[in-house]
């Protein structure tokens, strides 16, 4: 476990579409808090100018997601027939709801899998078992596994250590191939953390979530772990804008340029970067705890001074870099 297809791309090789915040579940660990009730959903022809401008700025692989993406399946395979004539890769995530009936599930996917599907992920955990029967999940693993369909289950652990150990052993004895994936301090998952899970900034490793993303109301961010309001993340440099306020290829480029991101996606310069701004003064700033690489991205982004010393710190790194 945690050998996943997403690693496949390198990160500026990505591109996320939350085609919809509606989902049939309410997840408890969503950071998008999506459920039946949220309607926001982006329209398929604007999708598809998203990817035609990606391809421009070599985006290499969309992933389509949601909220549930398969609520418009009909759409959702127009979409990757399109991205895959493009020259995309695509792949799929979705919570399996749809499962219901072998044979409707083994069409679905074959498909998909026609119009270009590369891998499908299913999540599957304790946060999703009380909206999704595991007979779904064994469908889909079945159906995509007959057909020769990349997938993969996307497990995150939860705060009952003994529904998680139940729902490992059914994934574990049916020998899926899983991801586990982390737990994130945003959206409803924020009231699972509390001080004593914060670790040491040494220890949190790089961010490996760099991916422009779009939001069914079109803010468009480099980072996929968003949450449903984003008033924080808005103020840092992975905000890149709104698709209904300016063109998309400007937004493509300003990530592109941006500093920030060549230096969070580096254990080696992130680590660099922090102890480049203790040396400016900041100690008292940065002497604390975070709960993931998240966190810790959070907090040099949205204070306005580390910003704009990530340029200076560029500058003084260009030579051994080239960031």
């Amino acid at each position: 476990m945690n050998e996943t297809h997403y690693f496949d791309y390198a990160p500026q090789e990505k591109l996320c579409i939350l085609y919809t915040f509606k989902c049939t579940a309410a997840c408890g660990h969503c950071i998008t808090k999506s459920n039946m009730e949220r309607h926001e959903k982006l329209d398929i022809l604007k999708a598809k100018e998203i990817m035609d401008t990606a391809l421009e700025f070599n985006k290499k692989v969309v992933i389509l997601s949601g909220g549930e993406v398969f609520l418009y399946y009909e759409e959702l395979l127009e979409l990757t027939r399109y991205a895959a004539n493009a020259g995309l890769d695509v792949l799929i995530e979705t919570n399996g709801f749809w499962a219901s009936d072998t044979d409707e599930t083994l069409k679905k996917l074959a498909a998909l899998k026609e119009n270009g599907l590369v891998v499908l992920f299913v999540s599957y955990d304790a946060f999703h078992s009380p909206y999704i029967p595991f007979s779904n999940i064994n469908r889909i693993m079945d159906a995509a596994e007959s057909i020769g369909l990349k997938h993969e289950i996307m497990f995150t652990r939860s705060d009952s250590p003994g529904e998680d150990a139940i729902i490992l052993e059914k994934l574990t004895k049916a020998s899926y191939e899983m991801f586990e994936d982390e737990l994130l301090p945003f959206g409803r998952a924020g009231k699972f953390f509390n001080a004593s899970a914060k670790k040491e900034y040494d220890d949190l490793g790089c961010c490996e979530s760099i991916t422009t993303t779009f939001l069914p109301n079109g803010d468009v961010f480099s980072c996929c772990n968003i949450s449903d309001e984003n008033w924080m993340l808005k103020k840092t440099p992975m905000y890149l804008g709104n698709i209904f306020n300016g063109p998309i290829r400007d937004m493509f480029q300003m990530e592109k340029t941006n500093c920030f991101l060549k230096i969070i996606t580096s254990e080696t310069r992130i680590k660099e970067f922090v102890e480049f701004l203790k040396d400016q003064g900041y100690h008292q700033e940065l002497e604390k705890q975070y709960f993931t690489i998240c966190d810790l991205c959070m907090e040099l982004a949205a204070n306005q001074c580390f910003t704009k010393l990530a340029e200076k710190f560029k500058c003084e790194k260009d030579d051994t870099y080239g960031i």
